[in-house]
C-alpha cells in the first residue's frame, strides 16, 4: 500500500528538511544582515517636524482691495463664502506655493541647508552604477555661481529638499500641514517655520504688487480724466471768446446759469 502523500510533517521530517537545507537558510539570513546593516549605514536616523498653516478668507479687510475695485464680490470679509469649490482652489493654491521651487530656494538660501550633512552628496552605489551605465553629458555649473544660476546644484537641492518635504491639506478644515524630515531635529523645525514666514511674505509680497497695479491702473485713468476736463475747459474758454458770452458761475433764482455777453451789453 502506497504511503499517503498528504500527512503532514513531523518534527523529524522539519529537522531533516533543515539539516539539507542548512546552507541556504544561514546565506539567506547572512544576506538579510549584511543587508539590514548596509541600510541602517546609509540611512541615518531622522527626525520630523510637523507645522500648520492656516488659510484665512479672503475679503473687504484684505490689503489688495483689487476685486473690490474691479467689481468683484463685496460680500462679508473674513466670513465663509459658502462655495466649497473656491475654497477647495484657493487652499490648493496654497499647497502648490509652499510646493513651488521659488519657496524652497527662498528657504535653502535662508538656512543655508546646501552646506548642511544632509544635502552634501553622498556615496550610492545604485546612483554610481547608474551614472556609469548612463553619464550625463550636460556642462558643469559656472564656478562661483549662486545656486539658482547654477543648474546642477539647484537641481540636487531641490530634490533634496523635495524629497524630505510633505504638504498636505487637513481634510475638512483650511488648514494646511507641513512636515519636514532632517538628521537634525534643530534643522527641521528651521526649516518648516522658515517655509511658514516666507509663505507670509511671498502672500503679502503678491497682495502688494497687485494693490500697486491697481493703484497705478487708477492714477492713470484719473490723468486721462484729467486731461479730458482740461481740454473741455478749453474748449468753454475757446466758445466764450468767440461768442463773446461769458459765464458768470452763479445761478438765478431758477437755478438757472447767468451769462455776460459784451455785444449784448
Amino acid at each position: 500500500m502506497n504511503r499517503m502523500l498528504d500527512t503532514e510533517p513531523t518534527l523529524r521530517d522539519l529537522l531533516q528538511i533543515y539539516r539539507r537545507r542548512k546552507a541556504i537558510i544561514y546565506g539567506v539570513t547572512a544576506v538579510i544582515v549584511v543587508a539590514a546593516g548596509v541600510f541602517c549605514a546609509f540611512c541615518p536616523r531622522r527626525y520630523q517636524a510637523i507645522g500648520t498653516v492656516n488659510i484665512q478668507k479672503q475679503g473687504l479687510g484684505d490689503m489688495s482691495g483689487l476685486e473690490d475695485l474691479m467689481g468683484g464680490d463685496s460680500g462679508g470679509g473674513g466670513g465663509d463664502s459658502g462655495n466649497p469649490l473656491e475654497d477647495n482652489v484657493e487652499i490648493g493654491t496654497q499647497v502648490s506655493i509652499l510646493q513651488s521651487d521659488t519657496l524652497a530656494l527662498r528657504t535653502i538660501d535662508a538656512l543655508n541647508l546646501e552646506n548642511t550633512e544632509d544635502f552634501r552628496p553622498h556615496f550610492n552605489p545604485f546612483r554610481w552604477l547608474s551614472s556609469i551605465l548612463t553619464p550625463d553629458g550636460g556642462e558643469p555649473d559656472p564656478p562661483g555661481a549662486t545656486l539658482e544660476n547654477s543648474p546642477r546644484r539647484r537641481h540636487h537641492a531641490l530634490d533634496k529638499f523635495a524629497d524630505r518635504l510633505d504638504v498636505k491639506p487637513v481634510t475638512g478644515t483650511r488648514i494646511i500641514e507641513i512636515d519636514y524630515e532632517n538628521p537634525d531635529p534643530k534643522v527641521a523645525a528651521a526649516v518648516v517655520n522658515t517655509l511658514t514666514k516666507t509663505l507670509a511674505d511671498y502672500t503679502f509680497q503678491t497682495r502688494f504688487d497687485a494693490t500697486t497695479q491697481a493703484s497705478a491702473w487708477l492714477n492713470d485713468q484719473l490723468g486721462d480724466l484729467r486731461k479730458q476736463s482740461e481740454d473741455l475747459q478749453a474748449k468753454v474758454v475757446e466758445l466764450e471768446r468767440e461768442s463773446g458770452v461769458y459765464s458768470l458761475g452763479t445761478t438765478d433764482a431758477q437755478g438757472k446759469e447767468q451769462a455776460y455777453s459784451g455785444v449784448l451789453d
